[in-house]
C-alpha cells in the first residue's frame, strides 16, 4: 500500500512558489482592471456645456431622486486687474422633500440648500473665477453627510474679459493769456504820455498796432505786465497788441480818443471899422515860435510855409489841428499841434 499524495510530497517546492505567484498576480490585475473600469465610468458621465450669461434646463434622470433643472451664470464682470471675472450663479432643481442638497465646482464645495416640502430647491451665489472650464455638479446627501445621488456634470466655459485700459492721458497744454491792454494813463492835455499798460506772456516780445500799422514793440516784463507811452495825433484811435511770434495772439481792440493840446482860437468880436489901406508884410516874413509840442503863428505866416518850416506837409498839419475850420483863414498868435509820427514806446 502507498502512501497518500500531498502537495509536500507530490509537488515540489519551486511549482508552489509559481503557484502562490500567479494567483496573486491574476488577483491584483484583475483589481487594476475593475479601478479602471469604475475611473472610466466616473470620466464618461454625461456632461452638458453652458456659456456665461445663459440657463440650460435638465430633464430629471429616470429612477433618480435628484435632477437639476436650471443652472445660470449671469453677466461677467472684471474683477480686479489679476484677469478675475466675477457674475452671480443660481442652480435649481427637484429632490426629495426635506433631503440636503451639496453643490459643488470641480470638487469644490459651493454650498448646501435644504429642499422644500414641494420638492423644489435653488442655490444662489456669487462667483469669482479665471478664465478657463469648469464643472458643475449637485449631489443628494444622506445620514453622515454620506452622497446618495449625483447629477450630471454641467461643463461652464468661463471667457476671457479683456482689460479695457484708459487712452494715454496726453500732457496738458496750460493755455497762456492772450494780450491784454487794462487800462490807459493820460497827461493833463489828454495824451498818451502817460502811457497804457496791460498784460502778457512773461518775456515775450508785443507790438502796439492801429490796423496794419505797427506803432512799437515792447518787451512783457517777467511778472507778465508792461507799460507803454503812444505819440498819436488828435482823435479816436483802435489799437491792439499782439505777439510778434504770433501775430494770431492779439487783445481785443481799444478805442482811444486823443483830445487836441491846441486851443482852438477865439476872437474878440469886431467892431466895423473904416476902411484902411491892406497890411503889407515885411520881407523877409518872421517865424513862428515853438512852445514844446505847440508853434505859436506869426504875422503874415501861411499853413504851408509853416509845414515847410516843420519838416511836414499841408495834409500832415490840418490832421494834427483839426481846430483849424478853413486853412486860409489863420491868425497870427493861433497855436498849432506839431506834427509827430505817431508810436509808442516802453514805459519804465
Amino acid at each position: 500500500m502507498t502512501d497518500p499524495c500531498t502537495i509536500s510530497t507530490c509537488v515540489s517546492p519551486q511549482a508552489v512558489w509559481w503557484y502562490g505567484f500567479l494567483k496573486w498576480f491574476i488577483l491584483g490585475l484583475l483589481m487594476l482592471v475593475l479601478t479602471f473600469l469604475l475611473g472610466l465610468r466616473s470620466l464618461t458621465r454625461p456632461e452638458l456645456t453652458l456659456a456665461p450669461g445663459a440657463s440650460k434646463a435638465v430633464s430629471p434622470l429616470p429612477g433618480l431622486s435628484l435632477s437639476v433643472t436650471g443652472l445660470q451664470i449671469g453677466e461677467l464682470m472684471l474683477d480686479g486687474s489679476d484677469g478675475h471675472v466675477s457674475g452671480p450663479l443660481v442652480v435649481a432643481g427637484l429632490a426629495l422633500p426635506g433631503a440636503v442638497v451639496q453643490i459643488r465646482r470641480d470638487e469644490t464645495f459651493l454650498g448646501e440648500v435644504t429642499v422644500d416640502a414641494s420638492g423644489d430647491w435653488s442655490f444662489r451665489d456669487v462667483v469669482r473665477l479665471l478664465p478657463g472650464r469648469y464643472r458643475f455638479e449637485v449631489r443628494l446627501l444622506g445620514a453622515n453627510q454620506a452622497v446618495i445621488k449625483q447629477s450630471e456634470r454641467i461643463v461652464v466655459v468661463i471667457p476671457k474679459i479683456a482689460i479695457e485700459l484708459p487712452p494715454p492721458i496726453s500732457p496738458v497744454k496750460i493755455a497762456q493769456p492772450l494780450p491784454v491792454i487794462a487800462g490807459v494813463n493820460k497827461d493833463q492835455g489828454g495824451n498818451l504820455s502817460k502811457g497804457f499798460f496791460g498784460r502778457g506772456r512773461p518775456n515775450s516780445t508785443i507790438e502796439i498796432v492801429q490796423g496794419r500799422t505797427v506803432l512799437g514793440t515792447i518787451r512783457v516784463q517777467a511778472d507778465g505786465s508792461w507799460r507803454c507811452a503812444c505819440v498819436l495825433p488828435p482823435g479816436v484811435h483802435t489799437l491792439a497788441v499782439r505777439e510778434v511770434r504770433n501775430p494770431k495772439r492779439m487783445s481785443s481792440p481799444l478805442v482811444v480818443t486823443i483830445a487836441n493840446p491846441a486851443p482852438p482860437m477865439v476872437l474878440p468880436e469886431r467892431q466895423p471899422e473904416p476902411a484902411r489901406p491892406r497890411a503889407t508884410c515885411p520881407d523877409p516874413l518872421p517865424a513862428g515860435e515853438i512852445r514844446g509840442h505847440l508853434y505859436a503863428i506869426a504875422e503874415c505866416e501861411t499853413l504851408g510855409r509853416i509845414a515847410f518850416r516843420l519838416h511836414t506837409d499841408l495834409p500832415t498839419l490840418l490832421a494834427y489841428n483839426p481846430q483849424i475850420p478853413n486853412p486860409n483863414r489863420i491868425y497870427a498868435g493861433q497855436l498849432l499841434n506839431i506834427p509827430a509820427p505817431a508810436s509808442c514806446s516802453a514805459l519804465n
